[in-house]
């Protein structure tokens, strides 16, 4: 695979991207400030895009000036179309070990990582990060405390039982 730094400006978003990015594209923009470009925009040879929609978008709310491109030179028009629809469909069907979810983000907690770069809500954080030591009949079998936004107040900014401190503005 070729991949290429272009101009934002060259890049031409899809008339009728079937997606709704905007609640995604701040999680986008501080995943490529803080990991760099992990993957590029695919683009068709006429550099309109196939699928990155909500890179490109966070790349403008960043303010750059270049972004790393895929031409996909050898789809088809209608390749492409199917392709656009499968990137981004085919994710919806994978799911979560939350177990293991909560066992990476305790790890990457101690270690002094920002875990709100992983693009869990502050509500999920904090269920998450509770030490499996200390679930009670409260939790389900995987360790995670259901909670609502009603619950989460609760907590002023820090989990009662890991001490998790949050923004609860994010």
């Amino acid at each position: 695979m070729k991949v290429e730094t272009v101009s934002i400006e060259s890049l031409i978003p899809y008339a009728n991207n079937p997606r709704n990015n905007e609640e995604a594209i701040e999680k986008v923009a501080r995943s490529i400030d803080e990991f760099g470009w992990q993957q590029p925009i695919v683009v068709d040879e006429n550099m309109v895009v196939i699928v990155g929609h909500t890179r490109l978008l966070a790349a403008k709310s960043l303010g750059l000036n270049e972004v790393p491109i895929h031409v996909a030179d050898k789809l088809t028009d209608e390749q492409a179309r199917a392709y656009r629809l499968a990137d981004n469909r085919t994710n919806e069907y994978a799911s979560w070990n939350m177990n293991l979810v909560g066992i990476e983000l305790r790890e990457l907690d101690d270690l002094g990582m920002d875990i709100e770069l992983t693009g869990f809500s502050n509500i999920e954080l904090a269920s998450l990060l509770i030490d499996p030591e200390l679930i009670d009949e409260s939790y389900d079998k995987n360790g995670v405390m259901e909670i609502g936004q009603e619950d989460f107040n609760k907590f002023d900014n820090k989990c009662p039982r890991c001490g998790f401190e949050f923004d609860d503005k994010k």
